[in-house]
């Protein structure tokens, strides 16, 4: 024989239980940042102006230290998250860049290729 006692309390519980898991989510992605904030990439566009030098970029890499090299069409540009420098050297353009087991950084140009010693 069934047990026909009131079984609204568990039903109840079952609900409130439900709607805390199925809120989480939504709730976990609120975090500390404002509305404005929400869904923006943190990706911040440099011109062509701000770096001095042409506007087509062939390569990018990052050293060890953190450095970011950027292969442009009129040289090669390095970025330390602050400034931008020209580095000296190569006929130009820089096309392809690399870096090896040892840490060196490798860079190839229009009949150039050589290595970024420091």
């Amino acid at each position: 024989m069934l047990d026909r006692k009131n079984h609204l309390p568990d039903i109840i519980l079952m609900l409130l239980i439900t709607a805390v898991m199925l809120s989480g989510p939504s709730l976990a992605g609120q975090g500390l940042y404002s509305s404005s904030e929400t869904g923006q990439a943190l990706i911040r566009k440099y011109s062509s102006r701000e770096y001095g030098a042409g506007t087509q970029n062939w390569a990018v890499l990052q050293d060890r230290r953190g450095i970011v090299y950027v292969g442009n069409n009129e040289c090669l540009l390095e970025f330390d998250g602050r400034n931008w420098q020209r580095v000296r050297g190569g006929n130009g353009g820089a096309f392809s860049l690399a870096m090896g087991a040892d840490g060196k950084v490798y860079v190839g140009g229009a009949g150039d290729f050589g290595f970024l010693g420091k």
